[in-house]
């Protein structure tokens, strides 16, 4: 009888289980609206690809696991899918990496990914009375009275799409790969009169500029849209400022992609179409990594000539020369702020026609100066990284603190990129601080002999000049005027050195040549002939630049005084010329 009791017990007991519902992964996802003290784990979600709100047509979907997330890394966040296309359009903001144990939490002060700390909405005057997706993909926290507290629109990753107002100061900012979903360097900024694309702080793009774009106004700019009609900047009054026109679309979105280009895409059933992209390729800052060139006709990069691949692993270009090296700016760690050591520096020389992007989008640094000042600002600035000069305006642009990719352009300016002696040069340097005597006796013959081709040259000019202006002018001889045969020594140069720097060039003209020749044919020879022996021989120039500045084509360089202060080894009498 006791047996039959326990029997019947447990059969009562089971069929009562058994009208329980049953608690599946499914009962995780909410449709519309989630209310607080709702809490999952990140492995609960994973079963059902991270789902936990759908918007009330399924359109949308919130979910903890990126649609296009393939890799076993993890990214803290929460995710705003648009489900016909199964495309990211948000991502709640926060790069560390998570466990399966990470819990997803709604309270009625907010929402919040924990693992420790991952993130979480900020705090708020009122409790939280719900969270909702909305048929626009916009996710909502409500309180009580269903007022507004906090919406993913007001806080934009790397996409906005239709119905959402995007205001002036806001950026999108690019992730560091398609699989890579920490924060990457490129940033879409809507500024008070233009949208413009940037890298490391530097614009290389503006919608203005580009062929697609119109204005219509030139009131400051308020925020920007995306909708049926295109993609249109509007004033504080709703005045169209700037518009790009597009066909009609039902859903479209804009987004700055990982490799830095903006992109605004139009939904066709379940995939996209690209109807507006820029920059191209070649524009793009880091397209080709550190001092590469993207080459447009192979679609592929390349390094101008004097550089090679680099190993790295953002590839780049270094000097093919193994004793030079790019230099870090002052601003990085690397370099710890300290300037480098101005003899160490030199510059190659990129090929003609090659330009870099934040050229067009930056004021010169100097106006109307000469290519050897141009050089100078640079070598005197640590945060300078190289610079470019027009010669016809004698603009100086300087590239600073991040160095990108090159591009091929028709704007006629030229570039040099700053070098600095490799570690390995430097130690071997400083082995041989005491000038080597092979040294002492080289550079001045080959000064000697370099003298005596400007001398060469400047006979050849003679066809268009005066023929004893300048002859005297380039007469770097004996200073006894009782000598009849000029005599040109190594001696000559500390002595053209030393009055280079006190600016007395006359003193260097043969006396019986007075009032027949002027300071200023006598300063051009000096500083020509200075510029060929220097001790850095990236500092010398061409012979053709040479012909060119004898020849008033190119503006005169400036000889840099600590590469020849090495020639006061060769001076010891040098007060008896300069005095008087």
């Amino acid at each position: 009888m006791e047996s039959l009791y326990f029997f019947f017990s447990f059969a009562t007991i089971t069929s009562c289980f058994a009208f329980l519902p049953s608690l599946t992964v499914s009962d995780l996802i909410s449709n519309h609206s989630i209310l607080p003290n709702f809490t999952a784990t990140y492995l609960q979600l994973l079963e059902n690809n991270g789902s936990f709100l759908n918007s009330i047509n399924g359109t949308f979907t919130a979910s903890t696991q990126s649609a296009s997330q393939r890799s076993s890394s993890f990214y803290s966040s929460i995710f705003i899918i648009h489900q016909p296309t199964h495309t990211d359009i948000w991502k709640a903001n926060g790069n560390k990496s998570i466990s399966n144990t990470a819990k997803l939490s709604l309270t009625i002060h907010g929402l919040s990914i924990t693992d420790g700390f991952i993130w979480s909405t900020p705090a708020f005057s009122s409790p939280v009375g719900a969270l909702r997706l909305l048929e626009t993909g916009n996710l909502v926290l409500v309180d009580n009275m269903n007022v507004s507290l906090w919406e993913s629109f007001n806080y934009p990753s790397d996409t906005i799409v239709m119905g959402q107002s995007f205001p002036v100061g806001k950026s999108l900012f690019s992730f560091a790969g398609d699989t890579n979903l920490s924060a990457g360097d490129y940033r879409l900024t809507l500024a008070g009169d233009d949208l413009l694309l940037q890298w490391m702080g530097q614009t290389y793009w503006k919608l203005f500029m580009d062929i697609n774009a119109y204005r219509n106004s030139n009131k400051p700019v308020s925020y920007m849209v995306v909708n049926n009609t295109g993609l249109n900047l509007y004033g504080d009054d709703g005045t169209v400022v700037i518009q790009v026109n597009l066909e009609a679309s039902s859903f479209r979105m804009a987004k700055l992609g990982s490799e830095g280009r903006f992109t605004i895409m139009s939904a066709t059933a379940d995939k996209w179409v690209e109807e507006f992209i820029a920059p191209e390729y070649s524009r793009v800052p880091a397209i080709c990594g550190k001092m590469g060139v993207y080459d447009t006709g192979k679609m592929s990069c390349k390094c101008p000539s004097g550089f090679y691949r680099g190993s790295g692993e953002n590839g780049g270009c270094v000097p093919k020369d193994n004793t030079l090296s790019l230099p870090t700016a002052c601003n990085s760690d690397a370099n710890n702020g300290s300037g480098m050591n101005l003899m160490s520096i030199s510059y190659l020389k990129l090929e003609d026609g090659m330009d870099y992007f934040a050229n067009n989008f930056m004021a010169p640094e100097e106006l109307g100066v000469n290519l050897s000042t141009c050089q100078d600002l640079c070598s005197k600035n640590c945060s300078c990284l190289g610079f470019f000069y027009r010669n016809h305006s004698g603009n100086c642009y300087m590239l600073r603190n991040d160095l990108g990719s090159i591009y091929t352009g028709t704007e006629n300016r030229i570039g040099y990129i700053k070098t600095s002696l490799s570690a390995s040069s430097t130690t071997v340097s400083k082995k041989e601080e005491k000038f080597p005597v092979a040294g002492m006796v080289l550079i001045p013959i080959f000064g000697f002999f370099m003298l005596i081709t400007i001398m060469v040259l400047a006979i050849l000019w003679l066809r268009k000049t005066r023929y004893s202006k300048v002859v005297a002018a380039t007469n770097l001889g004996s200073w006894n005027s009782s000598s009849s045969v000029p005599e040109l020594t190594v001696t000559t140069l500390p002595v053209a050195l030393e009055l280079h720097k006190q600016g007395m060039y006359l003193k260097l003209a043969d006396p019986r040549l007075e009032g027949r020749v002027d300071g200023e044919e006598v300063e051009k020879m000096v500083r020509v002939a200075l510029c060929c022996v220097q001790i850095v021989p990236e500092l010398r120039p061409t012979m053709a630049e040479v012909v060119a500045m004898l020849e008033d084509r190119l503006s005169l360089s400036e000889p840099r005084i600590e590469a020849l202060n090495f020639l006061q080894s060769f001076g010891g009498r040098l007060t008896k010329h300069t005095q008087n």
